[in-house]
């Protein structure tokens, strides 16, 4: 999701079109999301899903994003790697999906959560990066696709 990649291109494009979609419907459906304004100011605001050894190997990435927050269940890791940075910190994950400021999220953790934290993730309206694999099953595979599909989301996996 580079700045200017077709993902955040599209992310952007969706983001202004719902904005102008509701100021010119005049009606504002509260179980709809709106999009942050980080993204409408062209970044994208990350949201780290677990912050350990390979999630530090990749933070910073995408160019042309913002990391906002990160979710670990070790506290003493998120206050490690928050260190004096102005991130918001989670200890649960699910919390961190429900922050208006976190446009899309990094899914690092041990490989039997994906499916779960990318499910949650895509549902809670947010874009998802998962490191490989994406999933352990045929079936875990199919509900993480599933997810992202009836949720509109921009989903990728792979190894940065």
């Amino acid at each position: 999701m580079e700045r200017n990649s077709a993902a955040a291109r599209t992310n952007q494009a969706r983001a202004r079109s719902y904005i102008l979609e509701l100021i010119g419907s005049g009606a504002f459906n509260p179980g709809q999301r709106l999009p942050s304004i980080r993204s409408l100011a062209d970044t994208i605001g990350i949201g780290h899903i677990a912050v350990g050894r390979r999630a530090r190997q990749i933070m910073g990435l995408p160019a042309g994003a913002q990391t906002v927050a990160i979710a670990d269940v070790n506290r003493n890791r998120l206050d490690e790697v928050a260190g004096n940075r102005n991130w918001k910190k989670y200890p649960d994950y699910r919390e961190m999906l429900e922050d208006d400021d976190v446009d899309a999220v990094i899914i690092a953790t041990p490989d039997h959560w994906h499916g779960l934290n990318a499910v949650d993730a895509c549902e809670a309206g947010k874009d998802v990066y998962c490191e490989k694999p994406m999933s352990l099953t045929i079936a875990e595979g199919r509900a993480m696709v599933k997810a992202a599909r009836n949720n509109k989301r921009i989903f990728q996996t792979g190894s940065q």
